[in-house]
């Protein structure tokens, strides 16, 4: 059965403008009927204009809390009249979220869908995340249904909205078909670690620069690139000591992401103190490199021990050197586990998480 679904994300940049893209261009390949509702100043804009979507709903968001707080008062009066008038004679099925956004809530109370499904990346807040964040992101939940991509935390879930399922979260290879822009490039006669997304808090960052410190006390062939827009002030110090080392201190454009990713031997590292799962290690497996990951919320479920890459504890310097030491003793480790990638890559895609949500959805209309 087909069905007529709206695409509800008005955020600009990241990840998410992606997962939206991906499953709007999936559900629209398995013949629904798909109306994305996205941002006018959404980055990858000109993607949604190579698939032929039903229509494609552009509104103006906002870049300032002082336009957010102005947009969100005038919500009624101006947006909600441009979702109306484009959605009238539509009789829609699903509002689907693939992240919240700050006006899911309202956007879905305009569409009036039979059901509305929402994907909850994460169900606890992010060491560090800012109070008001939480409590307004929070509020967005209101759905039939809840998603969320690892399996660890589907009882939780259930237990905190009612009705949950999983689907696993879709790997990123759009990015192979982008226009190509340079922003890093990589030694190929040393091992090249890797640490690439926004700089938080819960990411870890000081555990991976301690343990690179004492790689480099014992080792040449190494270098350090770390990639990511944020606050990186309480780590400059200490980064002050790296050598042969690249820091990329802002939003990587799309275009850009894959410089990031090619290279040769080069290892993805996700020290992070908690997560629930992570597009990045995804991304790093689209480009064949193993991934050096906490045993932390989902990512036990993305990175297979031994295999794709290697799992430690959270906070553990002298693990997390040992596991980095490993490649750099045994470099053919990289080509033996960009095999065990290729086998897990085949299993997951956007064409199979279309399809589950399409079960999902006969479900629950």
């Amino acid at each position: 059965m087909k069905y007529t679904i709206v695409i509800n994300y008005i955020g600009k940049k990241g990840g998410g403008t992606l997962d939206a893209f991906e499953m709007a261009k999936a559900l629209a390949e398995k013949g629904n009927v798909v109306i994305p509702i996205i941002s006018k100043q959404i980055q990858n804009r000109s993607l949604w204009d190579t698939i032929e979507f039903e229509k494609v709903i552009e509104i103006d968001t906002y870049n300032t809390k002082s336009e957010f707080l102005y947009q969100s008062l005038t919500f009624k009066s101006k947006i909600s009249k441009v979702i109306k008038r484009e959605l009238n004679g539509y009789n829609v099925d699903i509002s689907y979220s693939p992240m919240v956004t700050f006006w899911t809530n309202r956007i879905n109370k305009v569409v009036r869908a039979k059901k509305n499904i929402t994907v909850c990346h994460d169900l606890k807040p992010h060491s560090g995340e800012k109070w008001i964040n939480t409590y307004i992101a929070k509020k967005q939940y209101n759905a039939d249904m809840v998603i969320v991509h690892s399996k660890k935390f589907l009882q939780e879930a259930k237990d905190k909205f009612g009705n949950a399922a999983y689907i696993p979260l879709g790997r990123h290879n759009i990015y192979k078909s982008m226009k190509k822009k340079t922003c890093i490039s990589y030694p190929e006669d040393k091992i090249n670690f890797l640490f690439f997304g926004r700089i938080e808090d819960y990411k870890g960052l000081d555990i991976l620069i301690e343990a690179y410190l004492k790689l480099q006390n014992l080792y040449n062939d190494i270098t350090l690139s770390i990639v990511g827009s944020g606050d990186f002030t309480k780590y400059d110090s200490k980064f002050s000591e790296i050598k042969n080392s690249n820091l990329i201190n802002r939003f990587v454009e799309d275009e850009e992401v894959e410089s990031v990713f090619t290279g040769k031997n080069l290892v993805c590292i996700c020290p992070y103190n908690d997560a629930t799962q992570s597009g990045v290690v995804l991304l790093a497996y689209d480009y064949g490199i193993p991934v050096i990951a906490t045993k932390t919320g989902g990512l036990e479920e993305q990175v297979f021990n031994e295999k794709t890459g290697y799992l430690i504890e959270p906070k553990n310097v002298e693990e997390l050197f040992k596991k980095m030491e490993l490649f750099i003793k045994e470099p053919e480790i990289i080509n033996n586990m960009q095999n065990n990638i290729k086998d897990y890559l085949n299993s997951i895609g956007w064409d199979k998480s279309a399809e589950n949500l399409m079960q999902l959805i006969s479900s629950v209309i």
